[in-house]
């Protein structure tokens, strides 16, 4: 019997591990390492873990704060000119 030719245009379906992402699999291997340790282990890595994401939070939090008071502030002429302008285009707009 002669083997099949594949079309040029056939794809086969990836295995599942290629739907695996890395994260996933770096977690599964933190949990199974975790299950080998004690209870007073596994209280502190908690207490480490919270204290990491806290850190984080608080790090976005200021950085995202930081980046909106960075950024470009009107003088008083622009902000008469801008009223002006806004007032001349809601004039213009109700003709």
């Amino acid at each position: 019997m002669e083997a099949k030719k594949k079309h040029i245009d056939t794809v086969n379906e990836p295995s599942g591990q290629v739907y695996q992402t890395a994260s996933k699999s770096n977690i599964s291997k933190i949990l199974d390492l975790a299950k080998k340790l004690s209870n007073s282990e596994i209280l502190q890595l908690t207490k480490k873990l919270d204290v990491m994401v806290k850190k984080q939070s608080e790090l976005s939090s200021t950085n995202f704060s930081s980046f909106l008071l960075s950024g470009p502030v009107m003088d008083d002429t622009q902000f008469e000119s801008f009223l002006k302008e806004r007032k001349d285009f809601n004039q213009w707009r109700k003709k």
